[in-house]
């Protein structure tokens, strides 16, 4: 309806046969039954593009919630970060979400379409064990949870053995998530001395929260989760001892980037409707800017290239007074 997806340009794999492509025609027609139904119970139609751009609206408008629940109820300011749009839809959607939320910087890697399948193969396995605690906490409480914390660290490594993880590559750390006698309210902090954790715990309350309070902290839940390196678990790999060669050589990004224009400005409101990234206007002649001509490749034919380091989540840049405190940590 708003121009963005292109049916010519998708295979025929859609419907109960899997052999037909997409229906432009049928999608028109949906959308002016809808227009029609907003129209007899408005007393206001409105036009077939001007509903699909309303749906948009509201995906936008979930998708940014969505974000700030994760980063501003918990104190951080949304507007010092970027924001990475990945998954097949995720570049047609990215500009207007950062629109929402403030945010001026845009990361779309790639490998966007499929960074999720790219991720797992890539991140390390984990083994997470936990075990309800509910004591106050003080001298007696930690020597039984660091009891605890070991018992479940012996689990979590039993677990990421049974998986082919080598011992040498498996790290291990344990938390507390502790609250304040008569809150639900329990926040993780890493398992240290009793006064380390006391005050880790208070600065990341008064992160999260904005304020302290006068109580007693308990101990909720004891939680140990071990990390096994994917690299290292691959050089014990049976054969010459080094990590397997990459299956294929990474995607490459495109030379010319797409370009994403912010509709509307002012300072007001951005509309969600019609194209927001377009891809680069075409030059006449050979290309002979550097900036779209991609730099010669210094690895030696026959050699595969090294995967793409992995994407960040930092902020940019570095967060500052709200980003939650590091505690001290514990390992086995």
């Amino acid at each position: 309806m708003l121009g963005r997806v292109q049916p010519a340009h998708f295979p025929a794999v859609f419907g109960g046969s899997g052999d037909l492509p997409l229906d432009a025609d049928t999608v028109r027609e949906r959308f002016t039954e809808l227009a029609d139904e907003v129209g007899r119970a408005t007393g206001r139609r409105p036009d077939e593009a001007e509903a699909a751009a309303g749906f948009l609206e509201i995906a936008v408008l979930n998708m940014a919630n969505a974000v700030k629940k994760i980063t501003v109820q918990r104190g951080h300011d949304v507007t010092r970060y970027a924001l990475t749009g990945f998954g097949g839809a995720g570049g047609q959607h990215v500009c207007a979400v950062a629109d929402a939320l403030g945010i001026d910087t845009v990361l779309v890697p790639p490998l966007a379409g499929v960074l999720s399948a790219y991720g797992i193969g890539l991140a390390d396995a984990t083994a997470l064990r936990e075990q309800s605690v509910e004591e106050p906490l003080g001298p007696a409480c930690l020597d039984r949870v660091e009891r605890l914390c070991a018992e479940l660290a012996d689990r979590t490594r039993e677990a990421l053995r049974a998986d082919g993880v080598a011992d040498r590559a498996i790290t291990v750390r344990a938390r507390l998530l502790l609250r304040y006698a008569g809150t639900d309210a329990a926040l993780a902090v890493d398992l240290g001395t009793e006064d380390a954790m006391a005050r880790a715990f208070t600065a990341a309350h008064r992160s999260r929260f904005g304020f302290t309070m006068d109580r007693p902290v308990v101990v909720e839940t004891a939680t140990v989760e071990a990390t096994g390196d994917t690299g290292a678990a691959a050089a014990d790999a049976p054969g010459t001892g080094a990590p397997p060669p990459p299956r294929r050589t990474p995607l490459r990004a495109r030379p010319t980037p797409w370009t994403c224009t912010p509709k509307g400005g002012g300072g007001g409101p951005r509309s969600t409707a019609g194209p927001i990234c377009a891809p680069p206007t075409p030059s006449p002649g050979p290309r002979s800017s550097p900036r779209t001509t991609p730099p010669p490749s210094s690895t030696p034919a026959g050699v595969p290239r090294p995967p793409p380091p992995a994407i960040s989540s930092s902020p940019v840049p570095p967060p500052g007074p709200n980003a939650p405190p590091s505690a001290p940590g514990w390992t086995r």
